[in-house]
């Protein structure tokens, strides 16, 4: 039996409401994934069938959190099983791999991720003769993105470039039989709505819907989860629009706000008791909010009591504010016997992490970079699995064209131009043209040779992935086959790069074992490479560095917490942030920025004030940022920074730090 005695009368509310439409405003640390899990077990326990059962969230972490939470409550592994706890990407992957042919696309369908893309866009360009000098190809791109997003197709694209790229981009999409991550939203979307079968399949499916981090849904995510619910109404949804920071990507914070207006009979539910922060931290997180426009009106309290006060430090520059973090980062490590992992520095921008990170290997402190070049970003990691790609589906064309030289086997430029010509006139695959070498007459035979060499090869390792289920084996040999590590040593002087590059495609190899033990004869080469391409996370990297202090900017740190917080830079400029004389700055969000940074930390929080600060090579005196002023001095520790890089006298630097709250509001300005 569900035990709900240990939650609040608000999360028990919350979770035993089942019928009809729920929305949950889940304040910072009031504990939702508690809830949301209470409410699949449950269900559960009140005789719904597991299947009938979709939770959705936005990161595969967040996802995996979910399945072991449930599997530890309901005690069933197998019927836990049953249950869809999913990404938004994953569902939509679901839903394609049975709908998709409705739609004129293979059931074995590639998913595209963005250097794919980009290579598409830069083709329908060249067909249009636009010059990628002239019209940059990843702008083109983010409005394609965004027009999916809004569920627009190209002839509703009113600048008549974007419409011709994006109509190209998807004719050459449909023809490689792919789709992008886009299309993983747009495509369902699409299908529910004009496909009354379809919709009538997975909206009897699933019959009980919780969406996590509802806030951050798009007009597309809107759409899809609306489509599902609109036959039964049971759908229940939690979010803050107070941590809604991600407009600047799509997300539309009034689907959370017009929630009850958009699903007649919403039942609201208010969860407000914070389990993370400290009273200090909490009531300047508060102050900081309340200034917001239009939100639901709450405000977070604690049993935890006061705690710390939080530690306001006003530096010279941003030399001493790396400086000064490191130096009480590791002062609090040895006093209070901490963990490097118990520390996060937070900032607005990347770019300020660059002396953070000088400052942290000076002092040989172990450090994790969030948001660094991701495991499968990584060039020969990208090449193994296009190998991969094609033994699985040659139509992949641009998998084929990525790998059919690489190593080098004579395939030069001449030979491919010319499967190009015979490819367009034929109006085939890339692949059948390779296939098909003794009936093009602009080859000569040592040119059909060597690409007759390669499909004799992508054919034998086909057959033997198709008839043995362990392709991980088949591919290891593949690998040793085509002498993969040996190109990498020869390819890279620097034989450090070089060892690193190999563990790489290692580890890949490694995961691919792994994922054939874990899922044995569920398992398919199509369902790995549907994981790998939507999962973001690099496992390998957080293993490798579990103990270390976490340098990561304001938007990623949404979701995790940290006993200490330092936040840089908080001045105007920086937060707010100004990124251009001509750019609007969405103040709102950047308030909630501040409020998600703020809600980070359980025990202490430490934010910096550089009253000078480096703009393109030139020294420029700093405002401290107007959300300081939401927070009353009784809130706060001041302290200045000791040994200053300036050249300030000490009564000089005294002044400045002295005049900063006698006069912040002249600091501040006008808003």
């Amino acid at each position: 039996m569900v035990n709900l005695s240990h939650l609040n009368p608000e999360q028990r509310e919350a979770v035993t409401h089942t019928k009809g439409p729920l929305l949950i405003l889940a304040g910072a640390g009031s504990g939702k994934t508690r809830v949301i899990v209470h409410r699949v077990a449950y269900l559960l326990e009140k005789g719904v069938d597991p299947e009938h059962i979709l939770a959705v969230s936005f990161t595969n972490r967040a996802v995996r959190e979910m399945e072991e939470r449930v599997a530890d409550m309901v005690n069933a592994p197998k019927l836990a099983r049953k249950l869809t706890l999913s990404t938004f990407h994953s569902l939509g992957v679901k839903i394609l791999r049975r709908n998709i042919s409705n739609l004129g696309y293979p059931k074995k369908f590639a998913i595209y991720d963005q250097g794919d893309q980009l290579a598409l866009v830069k083709r329908a360009m060249q067909n249009l003769r636009v010059s990628d000098k002239e019209f940059e190809p990843k702008q083109l791109l983010e409005e394609i993105s965004n027009a999916k997003n809004r569920l627009e197709s190209p002839e509703e694209q009113t600048d008549s470039l974007v419409r011709e790229v994006y109509a190209g981009y998807q004719t050459a999409m449909k023809h490689c039989g792919a789709v992008d991550f886009d299309d993983l939203i747009y495509l369902p979307v699409v299908l529910l709505r004009d496909e009354p079968e379809v919709k009538e399949y997975w909206a009897g499916r699933y019959r009980y819907i919780m969406v996590d981090e509802y806030q951050d849904t798009n007009p597309s995510q809107f759409e899809l989860v609306r489509l599902l619910a609109d036959i039964h109404g049971n759908l229940c949804v939690v979010g803050d629009d107070d941590q809604s920071i991600y407009g600047w990507r799509g997300s539309d914070i009034e689907n959370i706000r017009q929630f009850p207006k958009q699903f007649e009979g919403t039942k609201t539910i208010m969860l407000t008791q914070n389990y993370r922060c400290s009273g200090n931290i909490l009531e300047a997180a508060n102050l900081v909010i309340a200034e917001s426009a239009d939100r639901y009106p709450k405000r977070l309290w604690t049993e935890s009591g006061d705690g710390q006060k939080i530690n306001l430090t006003v530096v010279q520059n941003e030399e001493e504010e790396a400086t000064s973090i490191v130096n009480k980062l590791h002062q609090l490590k040895f006093d209070k016997n901490l963990k490097w992992s118990d520390f996060s520095i937070m900032y607005r921008t990347n770019a300020q992490s660059r002396l953070f990170e000088e400052k942290l290997r000076g002092e040989r402190i172990p450090y994790k970079l969030v948001g660094g070049q991701k495991f499968f970003e990584r060039r020969e990691v990208r090449d193994a699995v296009a190998y991969l790609r094609t033994l699985q589906r040659p139509e992949d064309e641009l998998a084929v064209r990525r790998i059919i030289n690489y190593p080098n086997r004579g395939i030069g430029p001449t030979t491919i131009e010319r499967l190009n010509q015979y490819m367009e006139r034929r109006g085939c695959t890339f692949y059948t043209a390779c296939q098909q070498t003794d009936q093009n007459e602009d080859l000569s035979k040592a040119q059909q040779n060597t690409v007759d060499s390669f499909v004799e090869l992508i054919e034998e390792y086909r057959k033997k992935i198709q008839s043995n289920p362990n392709f991980a084996e088949v591919f290891k040999e593949f690998l040793q086959e085509v002498r993969l590590t040996h190109h990498l040593y020869k390819e890279y002087d620097n034989l450090t790069e070089a060892k690193r590059r190999v563990e790489n495609v290692d580890a890949l190899l490694n995961g691919m074992f792994q994922y054939v033990e874990k899922f044995k004869d569920e398992g398919s080469l199509d369902d790995y490479l549907d994981r790998i391409c939507l999962d973001q996370n690099d496992n390998k990297d957080e293993e490798e560095f579990q103990n270390s202090v976490t340098l990561i900017t304001l938007h990623g740190s949404k979701g995790l917490e940290f006993p200490v917080v330092f936040i840089a830079g908080v001045e105007e400029g920086l937060m707010p942030y100004f990124r251009t004389s001509g750019w609007t700055m969405d103040l709102e969000e950047e308030r909630r920025l501040c409020y998600v940074g703020i809600t980070r930390a359980k025990q202490w929080l430490f934010l910096s004030y550089s009253m000078e600060r480096r703009r393109f090579g030139q020294l420029e005196e700093r405002s401290p940022s107007r959300f300081l002023d939401q927070i009353p001095g009784r809130l706060l520790r001041i302290v200045g920074a000791a040994g200053s890089a300036s050249e300030s006298t000490k009564e000089e630097k005294e002044q400045k730090i002295s005049s900063f709250f006698s006069n912040i509001h002249s600091l501040l300005g006008d808003d």
